[in-house]
């Protein structure tokens, strides 16, 4: 029994889910791209191929493990620079670095690379502006968006909400890598509200135990949430 599961969400676009984490195979008149991995020890690769027959373009929201697992099944995959940092030294190789001005023509489908840091240095997010839709990896979602690594930056998170907000009128719905799916545009402010509160230190957290012995601190706001650091 495969590990994964797909929806086709629009023609040619399916999100693939493994538990808790999804990825999206966005496909065009010539080429299809696939946005993240998911987690490592599966043939993603072999699943992908049930899906297109065309040549596939892997690239990366960002270098987190759930969202790089299954490089290891495809020759390489285009990661934003600044997350090179936080990929373990003998696997660089694999990764091609994005570049400022890059964007991904499928043929009769083009994909932007929007650079949105803050969940990590170098997060991206593609978006189809053609067909109104924005990939947001890890940074638009409901959460709790992890938020509290030494790599995370709310005062990054704020510019990057403002940069989408800029940018709204160029899509409707945003599929997020884990939790619900489409967003639409209005989580966009509560998101930003809710990062500013938490630079100001006036969201309270909650301890959770999302699994056996992990501890998180969780801190709500509206509709969203993120994990952030511990309550001294």
């Amino acid at each position: 029994m495969s590990v994964y599961s797909h929806e086709l969400l629009a023609p040619g676009v399916y999100a693939i889910s493994q538990g808790h984490v999804r990825m999206f195979l966005i496909e065009g008149s010539k080429r299809a791209l696939l946005l993240d991995t998911g987690n490592p020890g599966a043939e993603l690769n072999l699943y992908v191929s049930q899906l297109t027959d065309k040549p596939v373009t892997v690239v990366l929201t960002h270098a987190h493990g759930d969202h790089l697992g299954g490089v290891e099944k495809f020759p390489f995959a285009y990661l934003h620079p600044a997350d090179f940092s936080l990929l373990a030294a003998d696997t660089k190789g694999k990764y091609l670095p994005l570049t400022l001005d890059q964007g991904f023509d499928l043929g009769d489908r083009f994909l932007e690379v929007i650079e949105i840091p803050g969940h990590t240095p170098g997060h991206i997010a593609l978006l189809d502006k053609e067909n109104k839709m924005l990939f947001s990896g890890d940074t638009v979602q409901t959460g709790p968006i992890y938020m509290f690594m030494p790599h995370c930056s709310f005062d990054s998170f704020i510019q990057s909400i403002e940069k989408l907000e800029a940018r709204q009128a160029d899509f409707e719905k945003i599929y997020a890598c884990h939790n619900e799916m489409p967003l639409g545009v209005d989580i966009l402010p509560i998101l930003k509200e809710g990062a500013q509160l938490m630079l100001e230190g006036k969201l309270d957290g909650k301890k959770q135990e999302p699994s056996p012995g992990r501890i998180m601190w969780v801190y709500r706001h509206k509709t969203i949430a993120f994990y952030g650091p511990p309550v001294l």
